[in-house]
């Protein structure tokens, strides 16, 4: 094992807030890199590197790391939140999408909820990314222009869709359980 990593893998369970797309018939998918569909109960990370081809085309290549996911060296790993993002600037939302405002859940098929994950959990100063994930709670905004299909998500994955984002936070946001344990990213 590499003496100068200087971060720790952690193994437990951790809740974050994270975005997803609503997809047809109710599916969550990830929103920024691929539409991987989630699984109501348990999601394995996998590792896709991007890859630049011709004419502006990416193509997602299998990459197999040693230990699984997620590994210091990439980026791979379902991601969460330890805050609520806040919306970023939008040459600054290039390098982190997933700073969109809360208050836009629901807008264009984009929700936010709260992830749990577990297995081997690497923490990080913003958030930690997870091995295994699966959603627990979404927020929807009362109105939105194009209404998500919340019906067909809570048949497919059975949890709850709120329509008041304190209560999200309240009742399903991130414990403090990060408390004491050092930041390491």
């Amino acid at each position: 094992m590499k003496k100068d990593f200087g971060r720790d893998l952690v193994v437990g369970g951790f809740r974050g807030y994270r975005w997803w797309r609503v997809g047809r018939a109710g599916w969550l998918e990830s929103p920024f890199f691929g539409r991987n569909r989630w699984d109501p109960s348990s999601n394995l990370a996998e590792c896709f590197i991007l890859k630049h081809g011709r004419m502006w085309f990416y193509s997602r290549l299998r990459a197999e790391h040693q230990t699984g996911a997620p590994v210091l060296s990439c980026d791979c790993g379902f991601y969460g939140l330890n805050e609520l993002p806040i919306e970023a600037a939008r040459e600054q939302q290039r390098l982190s999408p997933w700073e969109v405002d809360p208050r836009d859940s629901g807008f264009g098929g984009l929700v936010l909820g709260v992830a749990e994950a577990w297995g081997r959990v690497l923490l990080g100063t913003d958030g930690w990314r997870g091995q295994f994930c699966k959603p627990l709670a979404l927020f929807v905004r009362p109105k939105t222009s194009k209404p998500v299909d919340t019906g067909s998500v809570q048949k497919r994955y059975g949890i709850p869709i709120l329509r008041d984002l304190d209560a999200l936070v309240s009742e399903w946001g991130p414990d403090r359980q990060l408390e004491g344990i050092p930041a390491t990213a």
